[in-house]
């Protein structure tokens, strides 16, 4: 930012230097024109050079200026600028800056009281790094996912029971590391789960996956990082 501004001085000073340059030369005779050119070109060349650098520079911060401000909106919380969103109950959108996204995200995954499979974040994978959604198993017909892929999930859902491996609270989470899930050319192939996923807490869970989307080099655009609604579901990266 502060190097940003110093350029800026600099333009407009050369701008300044090369106005001065040329102005001595606008008060010429008129009853000699070709003598007028001649000073023109011979004593104003750098001013008009000077003029010339310091516009460029100055339109060239103006249109970076504009591409880093692109698809930017204020965050909720705190008005910083962002691109991150978090989306609630599937369409509601809020821009939140990366730290007051997963504040938000962390709060609603945290209370929420229905059982969840959740695969581990992929953003690195091609078209998933903008998004990371939640699909309730009773929307799957919805996303176009196939009678299968419900099926599993389903059977996966209804195994989760007992405690958390890690802390020993109530398991409400089967959680699969990267890596585990199958993909293809249309996307996760989630009928091809057939283990049981590791049961965690929703505390445990979060302590998994947060630090991967925390570090998404991506900004949350496109289709945004989503909390968990309308019940029983599954979190899991898609070419959606």
């Amino acid at each position: 930012m502060r190097n940003s501004r110093v350029g800026k001085i600099i333009a407009l000073i050369l701008i300044i230097v090369g106005a001065v340059l040329i102005e001595p030369n606008l008060h010429f005779n008129q009853t000699q024109p070709a003598k007028i050119i001649v000073d023109l070109i011979e004593n104003s060349f750098l001013g008009l050079s000077l003029i010339f650098i310091g516009g460029i520079h100055l339109l060239n911060n103006f249109f970076l200026s504009l591409q880093s401000n692109f698809g930017k909106k204020k965050c909720f919380t705190c008005q910083k600028k962002t691109e991150d969103i978090l989306i609630r109950e599937g369409d509601k959108h809020t821009p939140y800056c990366r730290n007051h996204l997963l504040h938000e995200f962390s709060k609603s995954f945290l209370q929420f009281p229905h059982k969840m499979v959740v695969f581990h974040p992929e953003q690195d994978r091609k078209y998933c790094g903008t998004m990371y959604p939640y699909y309730p198993i009773s929307e799957f017909e919805a996303f176009y996912f196939r009678k299968e892929d419900r099926q599993i999930m389903e059977e996966r859902l209804r195994e989760i029971q007992g405690k958390c491996s890690k802390c020993k609270n109530s398991a409400s989470v089967s959680y699969y590391r990267k890596g585990v899930l199958q993909w293809d050319s249309s996307g996760p192939v989630m009928r091809s789960v057939n283990i049981p996923g590791e049961f965690l807490c929703t505390k445990c869970t979060l302590d998994r996956i947060e630090p991967d989307l925390r570090a998404n080099k991506n900004p949350f655009a496109d289709n945004g990082l989503f909390v968990p609604y309308k019940g029983e579901g599954v979190f899991v990266n898609t070419y959606l």
